[in-house]
């Protein structure tokens, strides 16, 4: 089984340095879209079930972090080549926008440049996103 992921992620020592000298302001990440893919051998008796698959996610994120990354958004692009928005995702809370060092933009635009359909708060932080399959 192959899982290809969407993540936005950057260096989270660079990241706290923006945030510490008031180069960005609280909503504002430093951090880059990736995708990642992670293949897994299944025998017919170890199906995945929905909770393995949104524990992929939140395990993806805590090894990111765990490695000195800033982690903004992890969520299941698909699976053996198959669009899904089955899975839940994990996005940063309070994330408004989204800075590479050389280019910004509003996150929630970012996301839907890439094929997700958005939600945001009344402050445009992202609470939802959604594959449109």
């Amino acid at each position: 089984m192959k899982i290809l992921f969407d993540i936005f992620e950057g260096d989270d020592l660079q990241n706290k340095f923006m945030h510490y000298c008031d180069v960005f302001e609280e909503g504002k990440q430093l951090v880059e879209y990736c995708q990642a893919e992670m293949e897994f051998t299944e025998n017919e008796n170890d199906k995945l079930t929905l909770n393995d698959f949104n524990n992929l996610t939140v395990t993806l994120k805590t090894s990111y972090e765990h490695a000195g990354r800033n982690i903004v958004f992890v969520s299941i692009r698909e699976v053996d080549d198959k669009k899904t928005n089955e899975y839940l995702p994990f996005i940063k809370e309070g994330v408004q926008t989204i800075s590479t060092g050389h280019q910004w933009g509003m996150f929630h635009n970012m996301l839907e440049q890439i094929g997700y359909k958005v939600e945001t708060n009344e402050h445009m932080a992202v609470t939802n996103a959604k594959l449109i399959i």
